[in-house]
């Protein structure tokens, strides 16, 4: 048997990613964006962002990735 998180876990993590992009400047946002875009238009297998990222940076490019459809990974 395995342990099951909370009730609504996932709720609390998608009010987590909002509050992440909600506290980030624009001009981090967009440029977050495009590095994913601009990868995604490449032929690379694997782009590492630079490790100074906040928190709520990598929370950022977590749910960006979910939603252009792509695996993303922390290391560290």
């Amino acid at each position: 048997m395995g342990r099951k998180g909370p009730k609504g876990a996932k709720t609390n993590a998608a009010a987590l990613t909002k509050a992440a992009l909600a506290a980030m400047s624009e001009e981090t946002t967009v440029r977050i964006t495009t590095v994913l875009e601009d990868f995604r238009a490449s032929d690379a297998q694997v782009h590492t962002f630079e490790p100074s990222l906040t928190n709520q940076e990598r929370a950022a490019v977590h749910a960006m990735c979910k939603k252009m459809g792509m695996i993303s990974k922390s290391k560290g």
